[in-house]
């Protein structure tokens, strides 16, 4: 359940529309079966690009002269949307072009899950081994090739490119830069963190950690423990080994009080250890059995099963048949013919304000009931007058 409970909160720090986390664990065929579903999306302004002693440098062909090397692509350039920066520059017409081998760096700006150190590449994107080219169509189209062909996690750098305009000696260059990148669960490695390992020791994974694989006609990776989970057992004390079944609020009316004296509570028989999940279902139907407000009630496990490549598997699920036999009769009751906030009224006489109407005005007094104001319905109240 705390595994669960940690799935169910876990912060995906989104950086864009559509990107979700899922993650259960269950039981499935005794085995303990975690799924887990992954959608993060990635764009231009969650990186930096670097380019110090790359051909973009000015110390090299110049294309890049603006004396910036570390490009933060969330500001800066041209012309900038969410997805695209654009940046220019201007270099002379030379007669050959270097293909200088010094690799342009994508980092990350420290966003999930990138956390690496703005220092550290997750990219490198290298254009040749220092051979020279002779025209300036074969130069664009070196670089503009690298760019399409170097991906790692799933980063797409396809709408990256050069363009080169040459006029009077002298080339304009526009940088446009597109980066996108969207990581599902295959990306990502499962791994067991505990130094007691207690994940192999009570939920059968035997792996410090699984590579995440998705089954085919799946959208969620299955990661499954080696080892059988024989039985479910829980360690009952004072504590725990009761529930309460409690009346629901209804503010038109109801059973429920401030007291709670309508609310059920079902003691499980048995006395403090640990027990299978059997033996405590088993004990508290015979309580809901013994007890005559909940006569007919049930707990009661069933299996749903399903087919994934042609094998079988089972969640089990419980079932409670809860039936309350909580019946109100004329005991639980009584006939009040008076009292100090029931009985008001305004415009009495003279007198313009709320007042109390006097015992000797109502009905009860009238019709006789003049030792008491209320009466309870039992039969220690049960009296005649022999004089009528």
């Amino acid at each position: 359940n705390a595994i669960q409970i940690g799935m169910d909160t876990e912060s995906t720090e989104a950086t864009s529309v559509g990107d979700y986390f899922s993650g259960s664990i269950d039981l499935e065929n005794s085995l303990s079966t975690i799924k887990i579903a992954i959608q993060q999306n990635f764009s231009t302004v969650d990186f930096f690009i670097d380019i110090s002693g790359t051909l973009l440098d000015s110390s090299h062909n110049g294309l890049y002269s603006q004396g910036i090397c570390n490009l933060d692509l969330s500001n800066g350039g041209l012309g900038f949307t969410t997805t695209t920066m654009v940046y220019q520059s201007q270099f002379p017409v030379r007669a050959t072009y270097n293909l200088n081998p010094t690799p342009i760096k994508v980092k990350s700006k420290g966003v999930y899950p990138f956390k690496t150190n703005a220092t550290v590449p997750i990219l490198d994107i290298s254009f040749g081994n220092g051979e020279s080219v002779q025209s300036l169509s074969l130069f664009q189209n070196a670089i503009n090739t690298a760019f399409a062909n170097s991906t790692t996690y799933g980063i797409n750098l396809t709408n990256t490119n050069i363009a080169f305009t040459e006029n009077a000696g002298i080339v304009s260059c526009i940088f446009t830069i597109n980066i996108s990148s969207t990581l599902t669960e295959t990306d990502y490695v499962l791994s067991m963190y505990d130094v007691s390992n207690n994940w192999l020791n009570y939920l059968g994974f035997v792996d410090p950690s699984y590579a995440l694989q998705e089954l085919p006609g799946n959208n969620f990776a299955i990661v499954q423990g080696a080892n059988t989970i024989s039985s479910n057992e829980i360690v009952l004390d004072a504590c725990n080994n009761y529930f309460n079944i409690k009346a629901l609020f209804n503010a038109s009316g109801g059973v429920y009080t401030t007291t709670l004296e309508n609310d059920i509570k079902i003691q499980i028989g048995l006395s403090d250890g640990t027990y299978p999940r059997e033996t405590i279902m088993s004990a508290i139907n015979t309580a809901l059995t013994n007890n005559s407000l909940t006569t007919g009630s049930s707990i009661s496990t069933f299996n749903i099963p399903y087919i994934i490549n042609s094998v079988t598997y089972n969640n089990n699920y419980t079932k409670i048949r809860l039936n309350v036999n909580k019946v109100f009769t004329t005991s639980d009751y009584k006939i009040v013919f008076y009292d100090l906030f029931s009985f008001s009224h305004c415009n009495f006489g003279n007198s313009k304000s709320l007042q109390n109407v006097t015992p000797d005005t109502t009905l009860g007094w009238i019709i006789g009931y003049r030792d008491e104001t209320e009466y309870i319905i039992e039969p220690s109240n049960v009296s005649y007058d022999t004089n009528f």
